[in-house]
């Protein structure tokens, strides 16, 4: 009786050695409400993803709009994205003079891994007649942004959207609000492996219509030129706003 009971005893202790519960970790997300419309002469892109893995990171989005030859890249900010987590994204489009339709996919970056979780299309019919009735002031790149003045007569809100850059090369895109016509003070941040030569599109648009671009070559300044220019916008910014 008594070796019987110990036999009941021993299997569980056995068996329970014996199985291994492996829980394998996968990375996705996915796009949900995706809409796209027009901000003046641009496209706004909007949707909210879900991450429905199971891996927290610190996320990214990126979308690409290609037709043949015709390229653009935008980058989300980079956020802390956790398993169940619900983030809305915007990217905004400006594609000139380029008409016709285009293919545009986003991709998810995650723990070293790129994932493609999106693909539409989206036509564009619009083309430009009017000038640019914004100025971009003076960029200048520096370690890790690339500052400048953006000077409009309209007031309200204004999209800065980058292209054309090197292609390992991380620009956000920024939304600012500009009270008067005094010029604006605006910094865009980038991330880069190497340096390289080459240039990027600077563009500025307006709910209104109003635009502005500048092509800009990537020459980075001397540290001094660093200091001095940060030196003088901080003065320029306490007397002038």
């Amino acid at each position: 009786m008594r070796l019987i009971l110990l036999y009941l005893l021993i299997i569980p202790i056995v068996v329970s050695t014996m199985i291994e519960v492996s829980v394998v970790d996968f990375i996705n997300a996915d796009v949900i409400g995706l809409k796209h419309e027009d901000y003046g002469r641009a496209t706004r892109i909007s949707f909210e993803v879900f991450n429905s893995g199971s891996v927290e990171c610190k996320a990214a989005f990126r979308m690409d709009v290609s037709k043949e030859k015709y390229s653009f890249t935008a980058w989300s900010d980079k956020i802390i994205f956790r398993p169940n987590n619900r983030k809305n994204i915007e990217f905004y489009w400006f594609p000139l003079n380029s008409t016709g339709n285009f293919t545009v996919k986003i991709k998810y970056y995650c723990a070293n891994e790129i994932k493609e979780i999106k693909e539409f299309y989206i036509k564009n019919e619009n083309y430009l007649y009017e000038q640019p009735t914004i100025d971009i002031i003076s960029p200048k790149f520096f370690e890790n942004k690339i500052v400048f003045h953006i000077k409009t007569n309209s007031t309200g809100e204004f999209i800065i959207i980058p292209s054309e850059y090197p292609k390992d090369w991380r620009i956000e895109q920024k939304k600012i609000y500009i009270k008067n016509n005094w010029p604006k003070y605006v910094e865009l941040e980038y991330e880069k492996d190497f340096w390289k030569v080459g240039k990027i599109n600077l563009m500025v648009v307006g709910k209104n219509g109003e635009y502005g671009i500048k092509t800009v070559e990537i020459k980075k300044e001397p540290l001094f030129n660093e200091i001095t220019f940060k030196i003088t916008s901080f003065i320029n910014r306490i007397f002038f706003g």
